[in-house]
Protein backbone atom coordinates (compact mmCIF):
# COMPACT_ATOMS: atom_id res chain seq x y z
CA UNK A 1 0.00 0.00 0.00
CA UNK A 2 0.94 3.36 -0.74
CA UNK A 3 1.20 6.00 2.25
CA UNK A 4 2.76 8.89 2.34
CA UNK A 5 2.93 11.97 5.17
CA UNK A 6 3.20 15.20 5.32
CA UNK A 7 4.65 16.46 8.44
CA UNK A 8 6.68 19.29 9.80
CA UNK A 9 6.85 22.20 7.27
CA UNK A 10 5.35 20.10 4.48
CA UNK A 11 1.58 20.32 6.36
CA UNK A 12 1.90 23.95 6.34
CA UNK A 13 2.46 23.85 2.29
CA UNK A 14 -0.56 21.98 1.50
CA UNK A 15 -3.02 24.22 -0.51
CA UNK A 16 -6.41 22.15 -1.27
CA UNK A 17 -6.73 18.60 -1.39
CA UNK A 18 -4.18 16.34 -2.05
CA UNK A 19 -4.37 13.35 -3.68
CA UNK A 20 -2.71 10.66 -4.79
CA UNK A 21 -4.14 8.42 -7.71
CA UNK A 22 -2.49 5.61 -9.07
CA UNK A 23 -4.44 2.38 -11.17
CA UNK A 24 -3.34 -1.18 -11.75
CA UNK A 25 -5.80 -1.01 -14.83
CA UNK A 26 -5.11 -0.74 -18.27
CA UNK A 27 -8.55 0.61 -18.74
CA UNK A 28 -10.92 2.88 -16.72
CA UNK A 29 -14.37 3.71 -17.68
CA UNK A 30 -13.59 7.73 -16.80
CA UNK A 31 -10.85 9.48 -17.14
CA UNK A 32 -8.31 9.74 -14.41
CA UNK A 33 -8.58 13.63 -14.17
CA UNK A 34 -12.44 12.73 -13.55
CA UNK A 35 -12.02 10.62 -10.80
CA UNK A 36 -9.35 13.41 -9.21
CA UNK A 37 -12.03 16.29 -9.85
CA UNK A 38 -14.93 14.35 -8.12
CA UNK A 39 -12.85 12.86 -5.02
CA UNK A 40 -11.75 16.55 -4.92
CA UNK A 41 -14.90 17.47 -4.39
CA UNK A 42 -16.37 15.57 -1.94
CA UNK A 43 -13.09 16.43 0.20
CA UNK A 44 -13.69 19.87 0.02
CA UNK A 45 -17.29 19.11 1.33
CA UNK A 46 -16.30 17.69 3.81
CA UNK A 47 -13.65 20.57 4.49
CA UNK A 48 -10.44 18.30 4.04
CA UNK A 49 -8.69 20.63 1.73
CA UNK A 50 -5.89 20.66 3.86
CA UNK A 51 -5.27 16.76 3.88
CA UNK A 52 -4.22 14.30 1.54
CA UNK A 53 -5.39 10.90 0.38
CA UNK A 54 -4.32 8.20 -1.67
CA UNK A 55 -6.55 5.99 -4.22
CA UNK A 56 -5.81 2.84 -6.02
CA UNK A 57 -7.73 2.10 -8.97
CA UNK A 58 -7.22 -1.72 -9.04
CA UNK A 59 -8.44 -5.11 -10.12
CA UNK A 60 -10.76 -7.76 -8.48
CA UNK A 61 -8.28 -10.31 -7.77
CA UNK A 62 -5.82 -7.32 -5.97
CA UNK A 63 -8.88 -6.11 -4.06
CA UNK A 64 -9.70 -9.34 -3.11
CA UNK A 65 -6.27 -10.22 -1.88
CA UNK A 66 -6.59 -7.06 0.07
CA UNK A 67 -10.23 -8.21 1.44
CA UNK A 68 -9.05 -11.30 2.71
CA UNK A 69 -5.46 -10.20 4.47
CA UNK A 70 -7.36 -7.15 6.09
CA UNK A 71 -11.00 -7.94 6.61
CA UNK A 72 -10.76 -11.81 6.44
CA UNK A 73 -13.76 -11.67 4.07
CA UNK A 74 -12.09 -14.00 0.62
CA UNK A 75 -14.13 -12.24 -2.22
CA UNK A 76 -13.71 -9.29 -4.07
CA UNK A 77 -15.94 -5.95 -3.62
CA UNK A 78 -16.43 -2.07 -4.35
CA UNK A 79 -14.17 -0.30 -2.19
CA UNK A 80 -11.40 -0.59 1.08
CA UNK A 81 -10.48 2.30 3.23
CA UNK A 82 -6.99 2.01 5.02
CA UNK A 83 -7.79 4.75 7.54
CA UNK A 84 -3.86 6.86 8.73
CA UNK A 85 -5.64 8.13 11.72
CA UNK A 86 -7.14 7.30 14.78
CA UNK A 87 -10.60 8.81 16.18
CA UNK A 88 -12.17 10.01 18.87
CA UNK A 89 -15.35 10.41 17.31
CA UNK A 90 -16.06 10.67 13.81
CA UNK A 91 -14.98 13.14 11.85
CA UNK A 92 -13.26 14.86 15.08
CA UNK A 93 -10.30 14.83 16.91
CA UNK A 94 -7.45 12.81 14.85
CA UNK A 95 -5.41 11.32 16.64
CA UNK A 96 -1.91 10.67 14.93
CA UNK A 97 -0.51 7.65 15.64
CA UNK A 98 3.49 8.60 15.15
CA UNK A 99 2.64 11.65 17.77
CA UNK A 100 0.00 9.81 19.77
CA UNK A 101 2.85 9.15 22.63
CA UNK A 102 3.08 12.94 22.88
CA UNK A 103 -0.80 13.09 23.42
CA UNK A 104 -0.78 15.71 20.26
CA UNK A 105 -3.88 15.84 18.98
CA UNK A 106 -6.25 18.73 17.03
CA UNK A 107 -9.56 19.18 15.47
CA UNK A 108 -10.05 18.43 12.15
CA UNK A 109 -8.79 21.40 9.88
CA UNK A 110 -8.13 23.43 12.99
CA UNK A 111 -5.06 24.79 13.90
CA UNK A 112 -3.09 23.32 17.23
CA UNK A 113 -3.23 25.50 19.95
CA UNK A 114 -1.18 24.12 22.71
CA UNK A 115 2.69 23.37 23.96
CA UNK A 116 2.91 21.35 21.02
CA UNK A 117 1.83 24.23 18.62
CA UNK A 118 4.63 23.84 16.53
CA UNK A 119 4.56 20.16 15.93
CA UNK A 120 1.89 19.76 12.99
CA UNK A 121 0.12 16.48 12.86
CA UNK A 122 0.41 14.04 9.68
CA UNK A 123 -1.92 15.27 7.46
CA UNK A 124 -2.31 12.02 5.65
CA UNK A 125 -5.84 10.64 5.99
CA UNK A 126 -5.11 7.43 4.80
CA UNK A 127 -5.79 5.22 1.21
CA UNK A 128 -8.80 4.01 -0.38
CA UNK A 129 -8.52 1.11 -3.17
CA UNK A 130 -11.72 0.52 -5.67
CA UNK A 131 -11.76 -2.52 -7.60
CA UNK A 132 -13.12 -1.25 -11.01
CA UNK A 133 -14.44 -4.35 -12.60
CA UNK A 134 -16.82 -5.31 -9.90
CA UNK A 135 -17.98 -1.73 -9.30
CA UNK A 136 -18.61 -1.58 -13.13
CA UNK A 137 -19.90 -4.65 -13.18
CA UNK A 138 -22.53 -3.82 -10.47
CA UNK A 139 -22.97 -0.54 -12.25
CA UNK A 140 -24.30 -2.26 -15.53
CA UNK A 141 -26.21 -4.34 -12.87
CA UNK A 142 -28.27 -1.30 -11.84
CA UNK A 143 -27.79 0.01 -15.31
CA UNK A 144 -26.25 3.46 -14.14
CA UNK A 145 -23.05 5.14 -15.54
CA UNK A 146 -19.81 3.99 -13.22
CA UNK A 147 -19.24 7.61 -13.18
CA UNK A 148 -22.39 8.30 -11.18
CA UNK A 149 -21.74 5.52 -9.49
CA UNK A 150 -18.09 6.75 -8.24
CA UNK A 151 -19.23 9.25 -6.07
CA UNK A 152 -21.45 7.26 -3.95
CA UNK A 153 -18.44 4.80 -3.05
CA UNK A 154 -15.73 7.81 -3.14
CA UNK A 155 -17.95 9.51 -0.16
CA UNK A 156 -18.43 6.35 1.35
CA UNK A 157 -14.49 5.43 1.72
CA UNK A 158 -13.75 8.94 2.87
CA UNK A 159 -16.11 8.66 5.44
CA UNK A 160 -13.95 5.55 6.67
CA UNK A 161 -11.22 7.60 6.87
CA UNK A 162 -12.56 10.25 9.23
CA UNK A 163 -13.64 6.96 11.83
CA UNK A 164 -17.08 6.41 10.45
CA UNK A 165 -18.31 2.86 10.44
CA UNK A 166 -21.61 0.79 10.80
CA UNK A 167 -20.91 -2.04 13.05
CA UNK A 168 -24.06 -1.27 15.40
CA UNK A 169 -27.55 0.08 14.32
CA UNK A 170 -26.56 3.67 15.97
CA UNK A 171 -23.29 3.92 13.58
CA UNK A 172 -25.29 2.53 10.90
CA UNK A 173 -28.05 5.48 11.11
CA UNK A 174 -25.09 7.87 11.60
CA UNK A 175 -22.70 7.18 8.60
CA UNK A 176 -25.78 6.59 6.47
CA UNK A 177 -26.95 10.36 7.31
CA UNK A 178 -23.45 11.95 6.88
CA UNK A 179 -23.59 10.23 3.03
CA UNK A 180 -26.38 11.75 2.32
CA UNK A 181 -25.44 15.04 3.31
CA UNK A 182 -22.15 14.78 0.93
CA UNK A 183 -23.81 13.45 -1.42
CA UNK A 184 -26.49 16.16 -1.10
CA UNK A 185 -23.79 19.01 -1.22
CA UNK A 186 -21.65 17.03 -3.85
CA UNK A 187 -24.75 17.73 -6.29
CA UNK A 188 -24.77 21.46 -5.55
CA UNK A 189 -20.94 21.72 -6.87
CA UNK A 190 -22.11 19.21 -9.68
CA UNK A 191 -25.26 19.97 -11.11
CA UNK A 192 -25.06 16.87 -14.10
CA UNK A 193 -24.64 14.52 -11.64
CA UNK A 194 -27.16 11.94 -11.25
CA UNK A 195 -26.60 9.84 -8.40
CA UNK A 196 -26.50 6.32 -8.88
CA UNK A 197 -28.30 3.61 -6.35
CA UNK A 198 -26.69 4.76 -3.15
CA UNK A 199 -24.54 1.77 -1.63
CA UNK A 200 -25.82 0.85 1.39
CA UNK A 201 -23.36 -0.41 4.02
CA UNK A 202 -23.49 -3.36 5.36
CA UNK A 203 -26.61 -3.62 8.01
CA UNK A 204 -25.04 -4.48 11.48
CA UNK A 205 -25.43 -8.03 12.65
CA UNK A 206 -27.72 -8.43 15.22
CA UNK A 207 -26.42 -10.15 18.48
CA UNK A 208 -27.85 -13.29 19.46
Amino acid sequence: MHFFRCLGTAAAQLRGPQITLRTRMKKIPMQLTEIEQQLASLMTVLKLEDYAVGLELTTNARIRTLNREHRHIDKATDILSFPALKFEKPGKQPIDPVLAELGVRESLCQETESEYANVSLSKDLGDMVIGVPYVAAQAKKDNVPFQARLPVLLAHGLLHLLGYDHEDDKDYRQMRSKEYRVLRQFRQLHPQWTAAKERRPAAPVANL
